[in-house]
């Protein structure tokens, strides 16, 4: 008998919601293995009631593997835990990012994506845990790449088997080619700054438009509408079409969950399953402070244009 239970997160989801688990239960191989299959049968895991402690954060990450650094360096870890990462908006602050979407301004917005999809090799997965949640907005979105998939036409699932993206790294998402919404950017922060004026060293990358879970053999869109550039092989102007095509029904799609936070949670998703972003919030209405651990892995189906393989730095802690 299991010491937690488990609960849909939502009516038309796979995502799931844990109660029950303590700091205690992670010592019983049962229980990891069983949160194990669980990550990879579900994609999204809400735990409820957590201790709130870095101690608890990084003994459940370790559950699913080993951490990875960040391959691009903001200076957002305490360089005494390298392997939590600091992800904040302050209004007016370093990390202050503002864009007009739709006409509203937004602090911290970022568009539904999967992380590294810049590089060739694509991290696992990923562990938020929120320090300082605003008083309005501030949500997490999240969507499924199996149910974007499912939810295909079978005229788009036709025209996008067998295909290639190349993705292309830049950091004003106000650039962004396949978007649903009307974006300006009204301030970028001074780490991003700094990462932007770093754009040019970075390759582009290439991965599968569509793959199959290697555990169920479920098919997945594998696009992240930001940084995708172009198809590989495809008439820039055929490509185009369908990218917006393909863009259109995963930044309007239904099942686009958001998770609005709360004490005591923490969120782990496979990042080779699910799609994540960032709500936003009015810029002057308070802080967001998320801590984020960071797990290893390739699922071995990228590459870069032109260049070696990169290699990413792991952390064996």
């Amino acid at each position: 008998m299991l010491p937690f239970h488990v609960e849909p997160l939502t009516p038309t989801s796979e995502a799931i919601q844990i109660h029950g688990l303590e700091r205690g239960h992670l010592d019983d191989p049962a229980v990891r293995e069983e949160l194990g299959r669980l990550w990879i049968q579900h994609g999204l895991v809400v735990f409820r009631g957590m201790e709130d402690s870095d101690e608890l954060h990084l003994e459940l990450s370790r559950v699913f593997g080993p951490f990875q650094l960040h391959p691009i360096k903001q200076g957002n870890t305490d360089p005494s835990r390298l392997e939590i990462t600091n992800v904040q908006y302050e209004p007016g602050g370093e990390n202050g990012n503002v864009y007009n979407v739709n006409g509203v301004d937004l602090g911290g917005w970022l568009p539904l994506h999967f992380d590294l999809v810049y590089f060739d090799k694509v991290n696992h997965g990923g562990l938020l845990r929120p320090r300082l949640i605003p008083p309005t907005m501030g949500g997490t979105t999240f969507l499924d790449k199996i149910a974007a998939y499912d939810s295909l036409p079978d005229d788009l699932k036709r025209r996008a088997e067998g295909l290639e993206v190349i993705y292309d790294f830049y950091m004003d998402i106000s650039t962004m080619k396949n978007s649903v919404d009307t974006i300006r950017l009204v301030r970028m922060g001074k780490k991003f700054r700094d990462i932007q004026a770093r754009e040019d060293s970075y390759p582009r990358s290439i991965h599968p438009l569509v793959y199959a879970q290697k555990e169920t053999g479920r098919k997945m869109l594998n696009l992240s509408p930001w940084f995708a550039d172009e198809i590989l092989g495809l008439d820039r102007a055929e490509g185009d079409v369908l990218l917006g095509e393909l863009a259109r029904h995963i930044l309007s799609h239904p099942d686009i969950y958001i998770h609005r936070w709360t004490p005591g949670d923490i969120v782990l998703w496979d990042n080779w399953r699910m799609l994540h972003g960032a709500e936003g919030l009015p810029p002057e209405s308070g802080s967001r402070w998320l801590q984020r651990t960071t797990l290893a892995g390739d699922y071995a189906l990228g590459r870069l244009e032109g260049a070696e393989n990169s290699a990413l730095e792991l952390v064996d802690v």
